[in-house]
């Protein structure tokens, strides 16, 4: 498996479930986020992943989106959700770099690279990928956050760079 998982414990969260059978309300009281997966145009693959939630119930305001070509995408969403709710130091300087990177997640030694999405890459993600991040439907899930683009590398080390 390329993706080395953290054992790190999740933060006790006053998230409240507003619905027996809510599915997203579900996923985030468990898991901290919700992690939607929208497949590609070629395949049933999921091969783009974002987050719902995580910014009502982490340390940082801060929802997620990954571009791979496997499920994958999403257990380095949770991973990286985790390193940045207890690691606000990587957090600060995304704030103020725009881009940095965490090592020791990825079995292969990699860094795995954040990047933060400037107003107009938001907006595109937003519109056409990551659509439910304004649908209200979603809205009680979701508080004032910044967009965080998780960009992999592949099994040969050359980065992922589907940038928005």
């Amino acid at each position: 498996m390329l993706i080395q998982l953290l054992t790190l414990k999740m933060k006790q969260t006053s998230y409240k479930v507003n619905a027996p059978s809510d599915r997203v309300s579900e996923n985030i009281l468990k898991h901290g986020r919700h992690i939607v997966g929208v497949p590609s145009r070629e395949c049933n693959e999921p091969h783009l992943f974002y987050t719902i939630g995580n910014s009502k119930t982490s340390s940082v305001a801060v929802e997620f989106l990954c571009f791979w070509r496997n499920d994958a995408g999403a257990k380095v969403i949770n991973s990286v959700a985790e390193v940045l709710s207890n690691q606000q130091e990587i957090y600060a300087d995304l704030l103020i770099n725009g881009i940095t990177s965490i090592a020791g997640l990825l079995k292969n030694g990699q860094k795995i690279h954040l990047r933060l999405l400037s107003e107009k890459s938001e907006r595109d993600a937003r519109e056409y990928y990551a659509y439910k991040l304004d649908n209200p439907k979603y809205a009680r899930h979701i508080a004032p956050h910044k967009l965080i683009q998780i960009i992999l590398p592949d099994d040969n080390g050359e980065l992922n760079l589907m940038l928005l």
